[in-house]
């Protein structure tokens, strides 16, 4: 009796998935490499539904000198967000975590009200997308919903090297070290 349990629990387990991807759109995900992350404006779509609520959450700035402050005090900073996500209609609660540093993602002039919304949205996506079990969606299990993970935009990252941009007289440093190095 216990399988069929089991399995029953699996069918249904399946249907709450699709009932909460179908209350998304494609503009709620965000696609980095083959995998799909839920995003904020997608949790707020599932919360109502599913009486989620965020509790007061603990928000500190770190500058990169180790202090802590409300606000960054140094160049480089980090803000992390932590604290209680909880959704009412699963009965299930999880200390969720979020973060942004202004590393260069918002650019050369970026606003520290805008890295500080980043981490509290970064927070709310990963505890929500957690709790619900929205985590890792694959193209396959968009479409069942009705999304084309063709419509869903893609973060491409640079690597390093063309992130930085040198001079042909670094170019030729470089190359000069590389070859001293791979010589016997």
């Amino acid at each position: 009796e216990s399988a069929h349990e089991f399995v029953d629990m699996d069918k249904n387990y399946k249907k709450y998935l699709l009932a909460m991807l179908r209350l998304t759109n494609e503009q709620d995900w965000q696609r980095f490499g083959k995998t799909f992350y839920f995003q904020s404006s997608g949790c707020e779509k599932v919360a109502t539904p599913l009486g989620i609520v965020w509790h007061s959450p603990l928000l500190r700035c770190v500058n990169d000198d180790g202090t802590v402050s409300d606000a960054p005090r140094t160049e480089h900073y980090t803000f992390e967000v932590e604290g209680i996500i909880e959704s009412r209609k699963l009965h299930r609660y999880i200390w969720a975590y979020g973060a942004r540093s202004n590393d260069g993602f918002f650019g050369k002039d970026a606003d520290w009200r805008d890295v500080k919304l980043a981490a509290i949205s970064n927070w709310e996506a990963n505890g929500v997308s957690r709790l619900v079990g929205l985590r890792n969606a694959t193209a396959e299990e968009l479409a069942q919903a009705g999304l084309s993970a063709a419509k869903v935009g893609e973060v491409a990252f640079k690597s390093t090297e063309q992130q930085v941009e040198t001079t042909s007289e670094e170019q030729n440093h470089r190359a000069e070290i590389q070859k001293t190095l791979l010589e016997d």
